[in-house]
């Protein structure tokens, strides 16, 4: 009788919990539903990034459709517009971040203006700058890959300069290698033994930079850059995948170092260009200068800093944007280092006394001088 009774008395809480679990089940069926519900109204967004040209704005005021190179982006009050470096108007090149829509549109979190076929004189100091990661196809040969570099800046007496840089790494070694944007030539580049070239245009009279083809300006306008052998594309890269320069750096790791040679053939120092996480630095270190002899820095043909050497003829400086004790400030208009490709020491009468370019290193690290200089270089020449 106990046990009937004990079984008896569990029946009805055995009941409760099948009713319990039933209810728990539908209920979380029912919030399922409305997740799913909730997702097909709201589908998660991704990033969205775009250059181009303005081609059609709403009738009245910036709120609405615009149309940038073909594509339908909406601004709405809340989207941040920038016209520091002109006003938007039709014809104006922009680069508009956001989100991208299930119709595919692109939703404005911002727009800024970065040209207007209007006379517009950019403020001193400004400039914008892409770092395009450069993928292989497959007819690449193994482990090759690249990088292009735009930038637009203010340039000298007004007007906007524009550079163009292209660098490749295990190509085919000694062979002659052509660079499009878009279908534009934009010019050969010729690899060494180790399959690495580079390629250099500037719309400035810059050192060491070929002429740039009047049909890649606007630069920012080009959308895909391809390295090609003959007719095939080896290794190629999109504008809207670049990575941009606006308060960060185009990437939290990077390290070249430029061999510094005199006319004669004589090497007598390094250059070492790094960036680390938000910090830049640019380490310099020079032997067999005159002594207690003023020396101007020159990078891509803008001058950095006119330095003096010690009583010995060496030169060890540190230029970088979070100085310390003795290390000078790197000025804002000659950031980012990474874009950096030729290094010259002169004479403050502007007589050349070494020069050398930039490569960058496949592992980033920390070089220092002087004794770095010795292990990249041996002994400097006495």
């Amino acid at each position: 009788m106990r046990s009937c009774a004990r079984l008896f008395a569990l029946r009805p809480v055995r009941g409760d919990r099948v009713r319990h679990c039933s209810f728990l089940f539908a209920w979380t069926l029912f919030l399922l539903a409305l997740a799913m519900g909730a997702l097909a109204q709201n589908p998660p967004t991704r990033e969205g990034k775009l250059v181009g040209t303005v081609e059609l704005l709403p009738s009245v005021g910036l709120v609405g459709d615009w149309r940038v190179a073909g594509v339908t982006v909406r601004v709405t009050e809340t989207t941040w517009v920038d016209q520091d470096h002109g006003a938007v108007a039709v014809g104006a090149l922009v680069k508009v971040e956001g989100s991208w829509l299930s119709d595919h549109s692109l939703h404005a979190l911002s727009v800024k203006v970065l040209a207007n076929p209007g006379a517009v004189s950019p403020p001193r100091g400004w400039k914008e700058f892409a770092v395009i990661k450069l993928q292989p196809t497959g007819s690449a040969p193994a482990g090759a890959e690249g990088v292009a570099l735009l930038r637009v800046l203010a340039a000298e007496g007004g007007g906007l300069r524009e550079d163009f840089k292209v660098g490749v790494e295990r190509l085919l070694g000694r062979r002659w290698y052509e660079v499009y944007n878009d279908e534009v030539h934009a010019g050969s580049l010729l690899t060494n033994d180790a399959g690495e070239g580079h390629l250099f245009l500037s719309t400035a009279a810059v050192p060491g930079a070929e002429p740039f083809p009047p049909g890649l300006s606007p630069l920012l306008q080009r959308q895909r850059v391809e390295v090609r052998d003959g007719s095939t594309v080896v290794l190629t890269g999109r504008l809207a995948d670049a990575q941009w320069v606006g308060d960060g750096h185009p990437q939290r790791e990077y390290l070249a170092v430029a061999p510094l040679q005199t006319p004669a053939g004589s090497v007598l120092g390094l250059g070492v260009a790094e960036v680390k996480e938000s910090k830049e630095s640019f380490t310099l270190a020079a032997f067999s200068l005159p002594p207690h002899a003023p020396v101007t820095v020159v990078v891509d043909g803008q001058r950095l800093a006119t330095v003096v050497t010690h009583a010995q003829g060496h030169l060890h400086v540190i230029f970088t944007t979070q100085p310390t004790g003795e290390q000078l400030p790197l000025p804002e208009e000659l950031r980012p280092v990474a874009s950096w490709q030729r290094l010259e020491l002169r004479t403050t009468a502007g007589e050349l006394l070494a020069s050398g370019e930039f490569s960058q290193i496949a592992r980033p690290g920390t070089a220092t001088a002087p004794g770095q200089v010795r292990r990249w270089l041996g002994r400097p020449p006495r």
